[in-house]
Formats: C-alpha cells, sequence, structure tokens
C-alpha cells in the first residue's frame, strides 16, 4: 500500500527549484553562488535561474545608471513570483489546457536535460491579447533570465500561453521559435495554450544550459 501511495502520489507532483544569481559586486555572494551550483550538480538538480547581474545589465540598457540597485533586486524577486504564480496557474487550470499534461510531464521535461545543467525563463504579460500578439516575441526573447550556452547542444523546455482566445498562430511561431533559436529538441518540448483570462501571460522555463558559461562571468 506504501508503495502503491508514493507512485500514486508521485505522479502527481513536480519538483520545480528556482535559485537567484547575485550581482557580482560581493565576492563572498560569487564564491555563495558558485557553492550553490557545485552542490545543485552534486545533487543532480537542474535549478531554474534567476540572474540578477544579468538583469542588472538588460535593466541599466533600458533604464540607464538611474536604477538603484535595491530596485534592481526588488524587480528581481518580482519576476520570480511571477514566474512561480503563472506556472502555478498553469499547472492548476491544466484541464483547461488545449495541449493536455499533468504535473508528471513538467517533472520529466527536467529529468530529460543533461545532467548537471541549469535551467532559465523567459516570462511576459500583457493586458489584452491584441497586445499580446504584436509584442510577444521581441519582448519575450528580450527578458531570459540568465545567459549561457546550451550543453550536449540539447534542452528541454516547458512553454505556458495564458489567456482566453489567443490566436492559435502564437502557440505555432513559440513552438518554431524553441525548436530553432534555443536548441530545444522536439521530443523535449510542451507548449500548452490555457484558455483562462483575463491575464495574458507566457511563460517559458528551458532546461540544459551549462552553468560553467553563465554570462556575465561568475567572478567579482
Amino acid at each position: 500500500m506504501a508503495a502503491n501511495f508514493k507512485q500514486t502520489f508521485a505522479a502527481d507532483t513536480a519538483e520545480l527549484c528556482l535559485a537567484t544569481l547575485p550581482h557580482r559586486k560581493s565576492t563572498r555572494d560569487v564564491k555563495n553562488a558558485l557553492s550553490g551550483l557545485y552542490e545543485a550538480r552534486r545533487m543532480n538538480v537542474r535549478p531554474v535561474l534567476v540572474d540578477i547581474g544579468h538583469l542588472r545589465d538588460l535593466l541599466r540598457g533600458v533604464y540607464g545608471d538611474k536604477l538603484p540597485e535595491p530596485k534592481i533586486y526588488d524587480m528581481a524577486y518580482s519576476r520570480c513570483a511571477q514566474v512561480l504564480g503563472t506556472a502555478l496557474f498553469a499547472l492548476t487550470n491544466r484541464l483547461e489546457s488545449l495541449t493536455p499534461f499533468d504535473f508528471g510531464d513538467l517533472d520529466s521535461l527536467i529529468a530529460e536535460a543533461p545532467a548537471g545543467c541549469a535551467g532559465s525563463v523567459m516570462f511576459v504579460s500583457f493586458r489584452n491579447v491584441e497586445e499580446m500578439a504584436k509584442r510577444w516575441r521581441p519582448e519575450l526573447t528580450a527578458w531570459e533570465t540568465c545567459r549561457a550556452s546550451v550543453m550536449e547542444r540539447k534542452a528541454t523546455a516547458a512553454a505556458f500561453i495564458v489567456g482566453e482566445d489567443v490566436p492559435e498562430k502564437v502557440h505555432s511561431d513559440l513552438t518554431d521559435l524553441l525548436l530553432k533559436k534555443y536548441s530545444v529538441a522536439p521530443e523535449g518540448l510542451l507548449v500548452s495554450m490555457i484558455n483562462v483570462g483575463p491575464d495574458y501571460r507566457i511563460l517559458v522555463l528551458r532546461w540544459g544550459l551549462d552553468p560553467t558559461t553563465i554570462q556575465p562571468a561568475l567572478r567579482a
């Protein structure tokens, strides 16, 4: 009975590890990040990384040097909350999905990525479906949370398109983008449309990044 319960419970769960990397200002913070990545690799955990150093560079490209350091951290943590909230929303409303999936599918995609790899996030939100249809591609690709090379030229990804009556073309174009630009294998890709409003969001979780190639490099 215990074994059957464990199998049933495990089939309905997914383990998503989300971690932040620091701004490259403090030697201690960088050493802690490197130690955490080493432990993740040793334990065969594939964390999704939100790299504050990388986001800092992106944000300063938009706002210049006027953006205070604490504000950068606040925006990074807000992004983490949006990611977790959208992932939970998609999984909770998976019965409304046009591509059926369950928690076990997400867990399988993580397990199929190369051992020792890390992941990244791309996330955008819009007020309405018209904005999403026009702007999703440039905004999504501009805001990936970690920049690194793909291990073994093999990545896996789960993408969730949330919102009522989103054009099917968004689904097909996002699928093509992940296959052609982001080295995702066809068998390692899930793209699901969650036909539930009122918000319009796209969340992409991608695994397969080589932690040793993260840019900017993890050194103070």
